[in-house]
């Protein structure tokens, strides 16, 4: 978090669940976390490609480089599922926009990536990106109270990113301290 705050002023943050369909027998993954990567691949793919669809339509479109932390859960079905918290510039997305398909906004994107991820067509993979009540913030680099509650916010969310929030301690201390 505190690569993208000293990037940008304002940051989009926002949390998400990766869950694998029930046609995917648990007993056969490998532990080498494949499905996230190429999911974080393809997503940073989609946002290039829209960030240069934007600056084709407006020469002072905001750029933005994706940030994240994830975690990998095993459930109690044998079943892992991906816990991810996402960083982006705010001047260049700031929502998830509506949870319906065929829509070209952040949900949308989220989805077809995990779909590209687990080689399945889109209507396949509908339902299998969860997004959390609360899912998003708004936060600015100054803004102490918000990254707080960020913070806590993200505590409640999930035990898996526990090794994750002591490290973001670190750095919302880092955040806290630069000039």
């Amino acid at each position: 978090m505190s690569r993208a705050l000293h990037q940008y002023h304002r940051a989009f943050t926002f949390r998400l669940d990766l869950r694998l369909p029930p046609t995917i027998d648990p007993r056969y993954l490998s532990h080498e976390n494949e499905f996230i990567d190429r999911f974080i691949d393809s997503f940073k793919a989609k946002i290039r490609h829209n960030r240069q669809f934007a600056l084709r339509e407006n020469q002072y479109a905001h750029d933005t480089v994706v940030r994240y932390v994830w975690a990998r859960e095993v459930g109690q079905h044998v079943r892992p599922h991906y816990h991810l918290v996402i960083f982006l510039n705010y001047e260049a997305f700031c929502s998830l926009g509506q949870y319906s398909l065929g829509r070209d906004n952040m949900f949308n994107r989220l989805e077809s990536a995990w779909a590209s991820a687990l080689g399945l067509i889109i209507d396949d993979a509908v339902g299998l990106v969860e997004i959390p009540a609360k899912p998003y913030y708004h936060i600015h680099r100054d803004d102490v109270d918000v990254i707080a509650k960020f913070f806590i916010e993200l505590a409640i969310y999930a035990n898996p990113l526990q090794g994750l929030l002591e490290m973001a301690a670190i750095d919302l201390a880092l955040v806290l301290t630069v000039d």
